[in-house]
């Protein structure tokens, strides 16, 4: 059985370090970054098409991790809406795949310093991206699915990546790891 965690989040809420670590914790599994996914230019988040390119290569990636024997599965990017999300559950929710997904959240003071903290040459224009997202989530997750809410303004990434982690077992998924006894 194949089983997905999908970890959704602003610009610097940690969605790929705790992937990373959540990979760590759980392996034998793969991660898959969906901004890397959508390094191409131009690219256009609200464009239908180009989404589906993108989640459809996702599901070529599972497919073909899965031929290694690697069924666990994290996926992290940016969904907006619950349309987007949905969007991809509904793509890779095949009858041998399991699917939850994860919204992390965190003050934006913290994400701020984060952000700061890459020393990426447009920081500031990443911080006022951050923002934008935020709000829209935080609209997005009145109006339907986005993901269970994750605060990751004082956990360590190792914290965090045990949360999911537990939450996704109690809910039937990785149930013979022992990484968090």
């Amino acid at each position: 059985m194949c089983e997905i965690a999908i970890i959704n989040g602003t610009l610097g809420v940690g969605k790929t370090e705790t992937s990373w670590e959540i990979m760590d914790l759980i392996q034998p599994a793969a991660l898959i970054d969906i901004d890397y996914l959508y390094a191409f230019k131009p690219k256009d988040y609200a464009n239908a098409a180009q989404q589906t390119h993108v989640y459809e290569a996702v599901d070529l990636l599972i497919n073909h991790h899965q031929k290694l024997n690697i069924q666990r599965f994290i996926i992290n990017g940016v969904f907006e809406t619950p349309v987007d999300l949905s969007r991809l559950w509904t793509l890779l929710n095949h009858t041998t795949r399991k699917i939850n997904a994860y919204r992390l959240i965190c003050e934006q003071d913290v994400i701020q310093q984060r952000i700061k903290n890459r020393n990426e040459p447009h920081w500031q224009t990443h911080i006022g991206r951050s923002k934008q997202l935020a709000n829209i989530q935080t609209a997005s997750a009145k109006t339907g699915n986005i993901g269970e809410n994750i605060n990751t303004t004082i956990l360590t990434l190792n914290e965090a990546a045990k949360m999911i982690i537990k939450d996704m077992q109690s809910c039937g998924f990785w149930s013979e790891l022992t990484c968090l006894k």
